[in-house]
């Protein structure tokens, strides 16, 4: 039958639907807002139809009419193919990502707990009426209390004072204190008060990069990112308990020291080698 070729000039897409006249019924095309093609239009198409239908056999158009099916499943099935592609290369990328931010977090250099407690116990507190602004230096380790029992803690990189009135819209507190430390341990230093120290509007899902400690779910799924040998929850918690390694609940999830966690994990594949 040739090439096809559209028209520009007939730009809008038409469906045909039943009408009535006279008792007769009728399929005449309607654009897409339901208006019928003008009489004008109507009459143009079907003397064009009609000598269509007078110079094309059967075969012919039934020829045109399966190539035209194949083509455009063709189109789908390319379209689906680039789709899935792409969807698989983000899923790389992302994995790639979380393998990279994660090996990051658990290598940096860390401060002994001893030290963290010597930082929380001389931390001044304020009272919620007084923000000092002597020598701020950043970022800072800011608590919330209430009552002397501890509400909040978070981070902040700068500009305490809108910090601190941005908190007081959503807490009441009726004191705060607050630390300067390095930017390289602060993420620990955040991790260590959040499950140990039980903020009461903090839990350890507002974790996102884990440091030292990370649940036991994490753990195992960051292990099988390598491929190299799979792991289950219960035989890494077993494996856990004969090492003598600790973890404990919080937030109904089992949190591990991921640090020393994988040295035991790294010492027991070395072994079977």
């Amino acid at each position: 039958m040739g090439n096809t070729k559209i028209n520009r000039n007939y730009k809008k897409a038409y469906i045909y639907s039943e009408v009535s006249l006279n008792g007769e019924k009728y399929l005449i095309p309607f654009d897409g807002e339901i208006i019928p093609m003008e009489y004008e239009e109507l009459k143009e198409i079907s003397e064009n139809l009609k000598a269509f239908l007078s110079k094309v056999k059967k075969e012919e158009y039934e020829s045109f009419y399966n190539q035209r099916i194949n083509d455009v499943r063709k189109i789908e099935i390319e379209n689906y193919e680039n789709l899935r592609q792409k969807i698989y290369k983000e899923k790389k990328e992302k994995e790639k990502e979380y393998i990279v931010n994660f090996d990051y977090h658990i290598s940096k250099p860390i401060l002994e707990e001893k030290e963290i407690e010597k930082i929380i116990k001389k931390m001044p507190m304020y009272s919620s009426e007084i923000i000092d602004m002597k020598d701020i230096k950043y970022p800072v380790i800011l608590n919330f209390y209430k009552d002397k029992i501890l509400l909040k803690s978070m981070t902040c990189f700068k500009n305490l004072v809108q910090t601190l009135n941005n908190i007081g819209k959503t807490l009441e507190y009726d004191s705060y204190s607050y630390s300067h430390v390095p930017e390289e341990y602060i993420g620990q230093i955040l991790e260590y008060i959040i499950l140990f120290k039980n903020p009461i509007h903090n839990s350890s899902f507002s974790l996102r990069n884990y440091v030292v400690y990370c649940p036991i779910n994490i753990l195992v799924k960051r292990l099988n990112k390598d491929k190299d040998y799979m792991f289950r929850k219960d035989n890494l918690l077993k494996l856990l308990e004969k090492n003598k390694v600790y973890y404990f609940e919080r937030d109904g999830r089992i949190i591990v020291n991921a640090r020393l966690a994988l040295k035991k994990v790294g010492d027991f594949l070395s072994g079977m080698k």
